[in-house]
């Protein structure tokens, strides 16, 4: 185990060794000087261990390393060959593994880096306006030195019928790299697309996936945002999303993680357009030495907006979930209906779970609510399953699969609900017994 005042002095080496292209990315590795690492006097991390992150000091990622072939990467993706496909590889667009269709009006896709470099406006502009210089050292260490991403604008009135596929594939090399890809997903006024991420891994090496995306929702925009991580026993990863919805848009993510051993998903949501509409479903499997965090910030700031989260989770032999969910309701939010729920099925129990839904609500013309379960199997449901002639494993099995239904779904996307069904019926096929 490294020492925090050490892993903490390796990465402000990180950012300050780097050479920052934009302005931004300069604040960032400043500010970055003067944050610690994550400590459980921090509301937002109090439940959220961090010792998985210093078993190794992570290194900044190598891209000379050669990226897989197509034949490869082509097991990893989900959809149809014809769909539109995104893949980046140790955080690294790469074009010659991604099929971009170059005929479609209104879309553009194209590496981070590459706009960037070219000038590109609407990266240049956005970059940071969400997620500022970081809100904690990790978004702070890849906004001042992410290196790649994928940067997706939708334009004006177009509706992509395709999904969107983009396939984050580690190929680490046993150095314990660090990869941080920065993201930035512009929908115009009037568009509609789905987007798809998962996360996978090519080999058990492990490595850090610290990733961060800014979401922008024009007015009366839509999108389908399902996402999957599935990565090795071995991976430490770090999403955080921070999404803005404009007038009447629509935002829907459904969010599946069923892999790594460490994992901390933060969704930051803020309205800035009225009538908006949010719907956030996340389901998660935690066990043998897993962690999985959920952290949730949505901020009503003006009237007539809705939310809905909804978050379930089962957890065995010794896996701990952390539920983290917050929704702010300002004094000007009138007429917010805002809904958040987390729900919990232990088959262990030496299993844990921190579950923290929290309303804060500053206007009274509101409909807001509120609730978390934590239960085991109901054993007059076993029962009446085993009394039909299916056996123990089975029927907890299929309660398990019963449970993890009603998030899954929510996936209209019909390719990835399938493939988390069928990793999630090969994960449960030996359940630990809940007296364990």
């Amino acid at each position: 185990m490294i020492p925090m005042t050490e892993m903490l002095q390796h990465y402000r080496a990180l950012a300050a060794g780097s050479s920052p292209a934009l302005p931004i990315q300069k604040k960032a590795a400043m500010h970055l000087q003067a944050l610690d690492l994550p400590r459980k006097k921090d509301e937002a991390w109090h439940y959220t261990p961090v010792t998985p992150l210093l078993e190794y000091r992570f290194t900044a990622a190598n891209e000379d390393l050669a990226a897989p072939d197509r034949k490869q990467v082509e097991k990893f993706l989900t959809g149809d060959p014809e769909d539109i496909r995104i893949v980046l590889v140790n955080g690294s667009f790469h074009a010659g593994l991604s099929s971009i269709p170059d005929n479609i009006n209104g879309l553009q896709v194209s590496s981070v880096r590459t706009a960037i470099n070219i000038g590109t406006k609407n990266v240049i502009n956005r970059l940071g306006t969400l997620s500022g210089e970081g809100t904690h050292l990790f978004s702070a260490l890849n906004t001042a030195v992410f290196t790649d991403g994928v940067f997706i604008r939708i334009g004006r009135d177009t509706i992509i019928d395709k999904p969107i596929e983009i396939l984050y594939l580690s190929a680490a090399s046993s150095n314990a790299p660090i990869f941080q890809p920065r993201n930035l997903i512009v929908l115009e006024e009037n568009a509609t697309a789905t987007v798809a991420e998962s996360c996978v891994s090519s080999n058990e090496n492990p490595c850090f996936n610290n990733s961060v995306s800014e979401i922008f929702l024009g007015k009366g925009a839509t999108l389908n945002h399902p996402r999957l991580q599935n990565e090795n026993r071995q991976t430490r990863h770090l999403a955080s999303l921070f999404v803005q919805l404009g007038k009447d848009s629509h935002y829907q993510c459904t969010t599946t993680d069923l892999g790594a051993t460490w994992t901390r998903t933060e969704f930051n949501v803020e309205f800035s357009g009225e009538n908006a509409e949010c719907v956030l479903n996340g389901f998660y499997l935690a066990g043998d030495d897993q962690i999985t965090t959920n952290h949730l910030n949505i901020t009503h700031a003006v009237p007539g907006c809705s939310s809905r989260e909804f978050f379930k989770g089962i957890l065995k032999g010794n896996g701990k979930a952390v539920f983290d969910g917050n929704v702010i309701v300002e004094k000007d939010a009138q007429k917010t209906d805002a809904h958040l729920k987390n729900a919990n099925l232990m088959l262990s129990r030496r299993a844990e779970i921190d579950t923290r839904p929290v309303l804060q609500i500053n206007a009274d013309d509101v409909q807001c609510s509120h609730g978390t379960t934590v239960g085991q199997i109901d054993p007059e449901i076993l029962f009446y399953l085993r009394a039909r002639g299916i056996p123990e494993p089975e029927a907890h099995r299929l309660v398990c699969l019963g449970f993890a239904k009603e998030v899954l779904q929510g996936y209209s996307w019909k390719p990835m609900r399938e493939r988390i069904e069928t990793i999630l019926e090969s994960r449960l096929a030996i359940i630990e017994n809940i007296e364990d």
